[in-house]
């Protein structure tokens, strides 16, 4: 189940970043990660969910010429993230039942993604894509897997708006994510951006058979972020 989890951060806290810019930035998040467990043939149920804080940080590197009118380009993007997650009593019930090894530790989790954007003028904004690498590392697992991406910006006045799209697939092939999530920037000086950030990341279900019991895991994630970014 905690790999699961690991598989859904890294979507959810990837930093978000202005086309074409040179900065760095930090983010603080809230993040909540469930898995609502069934079973059967006994029925049994649990709304398992670890959620708490994680902050990341990264930076976005224009690849082009120094040119604002620029029709076309590439970035180079890079997020580290951490999160410390506490379980809920339903998390903490159902690794007992499978007897798992201390049940209500804290799931700890860190992340680190690299990715290549390149992105066209497109009406009033511009649309992008997104290929990159994803590293996942909890107390019980370490994953790398392919983050492949796309979205729209769209910039009105002082505020930037990107929604987006990611899905991730490690290299294990446990299972694939997909997460949706909209940033909004906006300018407080030339050199510095306040950024807001939600993303509901989602995963194919996983069953497998325990004593006898057929066990069905459904996981998704939700995460709301905030930070600043500093050009230069």
């Amino acid at each position: 189940m905690k790999k699961l989890l690991a598989l859904l951060l890294l979507p959810s806290l990837a930093f978000a970043a202005k086309i074409g810019e040179n900065y760095v930035g930090f983010g603080i998040g809230h993040t909540t990660q469930s898995i609502d467990v069934r079973t059967s043939p006994n029925n049994l149920s649990w709304d398992a969910e670890y959620d708490g804080w994680a902050f990341s940080f990264g930076g976005n590197f224009n690849l082009s010429a120094p040119d604002k009118n620029k029709q076309w380009g590439a970035d180079v993007l890079f997020s580290f993230s951490s999160a410390d997650l506490e379980p809920n009593a339903d998390a903490i019930d159902y690794l007992t039942a499978i007897n798992s090894t201390n049940p209500s530790r804290d799931l700890e989790v860190n992340s680190l993604s690299g990715t290549l954007r390149p992105f066209i003028t497109l009406g009033e904004g511009k649309l992008f894509c997104s290929l990159g690498f994803g590293r996942v590392e909890n107390d019980d697992s370490k994953e790398t897997g392919l983050v492949l991406g796309a979205g729209y910006e769209a910039t009105f006045d002082k505020i930037t708006i990107t929604p987006s799209i990611t899905h991730t697939s490690l290299d294990d092939g446990l299972t694939d994510s997909l997460s949706y999530g909209v940033s909004a920037n906006y300018e407080l000086t030339e050199k510095l951006d306040f950024v807001l950030g939600y993303s509901h990341t989602i995963t194919d279900d996983v069953s497998f058979v325990y004593s006898g019991e057929t066990v069905n895991l459904e996981p998704y994630a939700n995460t709301f972020a905030f930070g600043l970014t500093y050009n230069f």
